[in-house]
């Protein structure tokens, strides 16, 4: 336990210093302490032998947070019942950072402005699955029958335009005029 605590004062002390020294790095010590609390007052005292007052420490974690530039890091080291282990620990780097179209925070200031991303995500769903039954329904109204009658009809009557115009290439000057 102690040499992770000791792992922990020592990374962070050098972020400190390195912070110091250069204005891009960022570090942020933060922690968390789990407690329970409990107290009994009672008149029976069968009661108060069997239940004790006291305080429970079950999670204790201790961390920092570093950025630099777009990158941005977490680690946290847990001490829950009797042990230490390492908890959350990530790198990340921000792409849309300096996009201003797709903020990655909401901002109630400029309400449309930061809901395009959500939005657009969370409609993608709904949007395929939508589109998937429009395809499926357009499939069967064509190949139903009346749609194949219909496209029957239409090239007959383009047929008989084309002849009645001349511009049929097999056609004779006899068919021109029963037209």
């Amino acid at each position: 336990m102690k040499k992770y605590i000791m792992a922990a004062a020592l990374v962070m002390g050098f972020a400190a210093a390195a912070n110091a020294q250069e204005n891009k790095l960022v570090v942020k010590p933060s922690g968390r302490i789990l407690m329970d609390a409990a107290f009994l007052n009672s008149s029976n005292k069968a009661v108060d032998e069997q239940c004790v007052d006291g305080v429970n420490v079950p999670d204790i974690r201790i961390g920092m947070k570093v950025s630099y530039g777009k990158w941005e890091g977490k680690a946290d080291i847990g001490y829950a019942r009797g042990s230490v282990s390492p908890k959350d620990i990530f790198i990340q780097y921000n792409f849309a950072y300096k996009v201003t179209l797709l903020p990655y925070f909401f901002d109630q200031t400029k309400f449309l402005h930061s809901s395009v991303a959500p939005v657009v995500s969370m409609s993608l769903f709904t949007m395929s699955t939508i589109a998937r039954f429009t395809r499926n329904e357009m499939v069967e109204v064509i190949d139903s029958d009346y749609v194949r009658t219909e496209r029957q009809r239409t090239v007959l009557i383009a047929m008989a335009d084309k002849i009645k115009s001349g511009a049929w290439p097999s056609q004779r000057a006899s068919t021109a005029a029963v037209w």
